[in-house]
């Protein structure tokens, strides 16, 4: 009865774990910035983080990522974004910035909310 019981506290933390990886970087981020060797480039460029671990624009998957959130990593796969590529270190993470840092180059997001952005689009009269 032990062994069971310690497995269940066991399954529910991983589950809650998992849950606020989930809650910190999945969403829609806009990337800002890209600095690679001291020099700024201004990018402006919509990628979604889904949860289930799949990176995407506009619906298109384009790579993968995972977050380590006890070592402030994250490990992305993408072919097409190769300043993203391989394990990131990541700098500054919060509901609102994400910085990650790859082989010198920081990339810089601030998460955005779609579904304001069509709402105020609408209401705009535009």
């Amino acid at each position: 009865m032990k062994k069971f019981s310690f497995l269940i506290i066991l399954l529910l933390s991983l589950m809650l774990n998992i849950k606020a990886q989930d809650n910190t970087v999945s969403g829609s981020w806009l990337i800002t910035k890209v600095n690679i060797e001291n020099q700024d480039q201004e990018v402006f460029f919509p990628i979604d983080f889904l949860k289930e671990g799949q990176l995407s624009i506009e619906g298109v998957a384009f790579g993968s990522w995972e977050y380590d959130q006890k070592n402030q990593k994250m490990n992305i796969s993408s072919e097409d974004f190769k300043e993203l590529d391989g394990e990131s270190l990541v700098l500054k993470i919060s509901d609102e910035e994400l910085i990650l840092e790859n082989n010198g180059a920081k990339v810089y997001f601030i998460r955005i909310d779609r579904d304001k952005i069509y709402s105020e689009n609408e209401n705009s009269g535009l």
